[in-house]
């Protein structure tokens, strides 16, 4: 097994060939304290149990063939040391990962999305991403950054992936 990332309530969709996991709980990569120090820069700060952030939301997704290679350990590593690997960051190369928001318990699904009339790429099937969460908890300070408080309850975020994440490739 390889380390993944910090986190829990771990969660997966896939859809023609492309992998998504969401998990709860891991490390903030892209932060205004993480973008605007000097040391260390975002693609070389290591991961710790003590710098992961609680309701911080996570994405990983790509093509099989990129989790596989992953998983197998060939390939780029780039992040922090787990001992037995490296974890994703979002600056693997064949991986998009990041932090999109605050919250628990997220559920994600990838949906099939064409694009809307009269825009590049036209009658392209393309994947969506649609992941429901609970809100964020006010009471919880972050590092992450400050989240939209207005809403309790449940939560849906939404985007679209480009090209090179649903296909690893530019173009």
């Amino acid at each position: 097994p390889r380390l993944l990332g910090l986190g829990s309530d771990v969660s997966a969709s896939s859809l023609n060939g492309q992998v998504l996991l969401v998990t709860q709980g891991n490390h903030c990569y892209n932060s205004h304290s993480h973008n605007t120090r000097s040391f260390p820069l975002v693609c070389d700060a290591k991961v710790s149990r003590s710098a992961a952030v609680a309701s911080a939301l996570d994405y990983t997704v790509g093509p099989e063939s990129a989790w596989k290679e992953w998983m197998s350990g060939a390939g780029a590593e780039v992040g922090g040391e787990d001992g037995e690997g490296h974890v994703i960051t979002p600056c693997n190369p064949d991986l998009l990962h990041g932090t999109w928001g605050m919250g628990s318990k997220p559920s994600p699904a990838l949906y099939a999305s064409s694009s809307p009339p009269g825009a590049a790429g036209l009658g392209m099937d393309r994947v969506g991403v649609l992941v429901a969460y609970e809100s964020y908890d006010a009471d919880e300070e972050s590092g992450c950054g400050t989240p939209y408080m207005g809403f309790d309850g449940v939560a849906v975020s939404a985007f679209e992936l480009n090209s090179v994440a649903a296909t690893g490739q530019d173009g």
